[in-house]
């Protein structure tokens, strides 16, 4: 067995022109790599060891350099590995290309895409979707759909809209290709803001009022306070979504942005999820210059209202819609199974039993 020239360990190899252990390795390679200068605090004679390789680094350093170790294997291993690295990262980049831009020829393709997989939508054709004739008013998309969704009472609208936002997801094409737990994850965590926007969409005119009597029944005192004020903020969040005014497209543009999220650090595939959220915004962003040329901010007014989704808490929002379906559960709970459902009918009607 051979043993490690400057410290006597166990040797795992030749490493920049001597047989030394990984410790021994790594610490010249770091050493040389950032050029790093030691003193010796006694005369230059302490003990090199498996047991004091760590007591004097500039002992160490010596007597690396004395069993032949060479500072120049270091740099052109580095230049190797930085050539491999940029190579890397180049094929990285092409295939990534490739992937972001195979699915779809255009942007407003992918408008349409978007807009085609929306539950309780009339199927139309790529022009028809296109045409300025298409491009009706936010007032105009509610009404409609309050007629196909029948009146009743709070909790079961809640239900619809919630399946509704799960079913979205799940036949949009990029979410479709991401893991089941990516899939999962995404819906989790934004599950709440797709939510009130499709509470915009779908349910206006939808009185908030109504709810208030009711949640001060089943709220504790102590917590009514932050309930109520959540109502409050949600109230002001649902008019300024309204107020704007938005047409079909748009809507389901900001469902993409909410649910395309690549900030939570346990997503196994943030990178392309990042890459679906950068060409949502583009295609937001084309579509409101082509779509809405009277109205040169409203780009970043719609961002800007994007991000005042958060200031509703969805464990509020469960409580106020939710508390009669689920109880005590929560809709994260739930995530899993309803996105595993084959169709949005047959779940529904099992949620409602």
């Amino acid at each position: 067995m051979e043993i490690c020239a400057v410290c006597g360990d166990h040797s795992t190899g030749r490493h920049y022109g001597a047989n030394t252990c990984e410790g021994c390795k790594l610490f010249f390679k770091r050493s040389i790599k950032k050029r790093l200068y030691y003193t010796c605090r006694v005369a230059g004679c302490c003990p090199v060891n498996k047991r004091f390789r760590n007591s004097c680094q500039y002992c160490r350093m010596r007597k690396c350099l004395t069993v032949g170790m060479k500072r120049e294997a270091v740099q052109q291993t580095r230049a190797s590995d930085f050539e491999k690295g940029r190579k890397r990262h180049r094929r990285q980049q092409i295939k990534g290309e490739i992937r972001r831009e195979a699915d779809f020829v255009s942007l407003s393709d992918f408008v349409y895409h978007l807009q085609a997989v929306e539950p309780y939508q009339t199927p139309q054709t790529k022009s028809d979707a296109r045409s300025d004739r298409e491009e009706n008013t936010a007032s105009s998309d509610s009404a409609s759909v309050v007629q196909k969704l029948p009146v009743e009472n709070t909790t079961e609208v809640a239900a619809r809209l919630l399946f509704m936002s799960i079913h979205w997801a799940k036949n949009v094409r990029h979410f479709a290709e991401l893991s089941h737990f990516d899939q999962v994850t995404l819906l989790q965590e934004n599950w709440c803001k797709i939510f009130v926007i499709n509470l915009v969409q779908w349910a206006m005119p939808f009185e908030l009022a109504p709810l208030v009597a009711d949640v001060v029944e089943k709220t504790p005192p102590g917590h009514l306070d932050l309930v109520l004020h959540n109502i409050g903020k949600l109230n002001e969040v649902v008019f300024k979504l309204v107020q704007l005014g938005l047409n079909r497209a748009e809507f389901t543009l900001l469902k993409a942005l909410v649910l395309f999220n690549p900030d939570n650090d346990q997503l196994s595939d943030s990178v392309q999820i990042q890459a679906v959220q950068n060409k949502t915004r583009n295609a937001l962003e084309e579509y409101v210059r082509l779509h809405r040329p009277d109205t040169s901010s409203r780009f970043g007014q719609l961002l800007i209202k994007l991000t005042s989704l958060g200031a509703v808490r969805p464990h509020i929002i469960e409580h106020v819609f939710f508390n009669k379906l689920i109880g005590g559960a929560s809709i994260n709970s739930l995530v899993d199974d309803i996105l595993r459902a084959n169709t949005l009918s047959s779940h529904a009607k099992s949620a409602t039993v």
